[in-house]
């Protein structure tokens, strides 16, 4: 639960960053990072069983940033590398499964958000809407239900 804590905790301080300004410290998104692999070690205890069974986990938790990345690579960077990175990082802290659901509340109230923004023609459909915000709603929509 501690490593579920310091995600949303980190994406929090992330997310507003992002929203202000539609970019993140790199220094905020490394100490995202130590954070996970401290989590990780802390999870196993050193034991070497373990530490191979943590070490697939954050491997295959981290496949949905890795896809997310090749996306943004592939579409010109329509979806940020940092939002990318974030989930990566994210799937090494809460496993596959867990950033899936995360990620699935993130994409749903991201949605919703751009149909409002679009309905009420404050923005047209070329506007950026910074993601982090709503991996920060979808880990809260997580913790409080999942």
């Amino acid at each position: 639960m501690t490593e579920k804590i310091t995600a949303g905790v980190l994406l929090a301080f992330m997310g507003w960053e992002d929203f202000r300004g539609k970019t993140v410290a790199a220094w905020k998104i490394l100490l995202f990072l130590t954070g996970s692999f401290i989590c990780a070690a802390v999870k196993t205890k050193g034991i070497p069983g373990e530490v191979w069974s943590a070490a697939q986990d954050s491997l295959v938790g981290s496949l949905p940033g890795i896809l997310l990345l090749l996306f943004g690579r592939i579409s010109g960077w329509a979806v940020g590398s940092a939002d990318g990175m974030i989930v990566l990082i994210l799937g090494i802290y809460l496993g596959f499964w867990q950033v899936l659901s995360v990620l699935s509340g993130a994409f749903i109230l991201a949605v919703l958000a751009a149909g409002f923004l679009l309905a009420v023609r404050k923005k047209d459909r070329k506007y950026e809407i910074p993601f982090i915000p709503f991996l920060f709603a979808g880990m809260m929509f997580y913790l409080l239900i999942g």
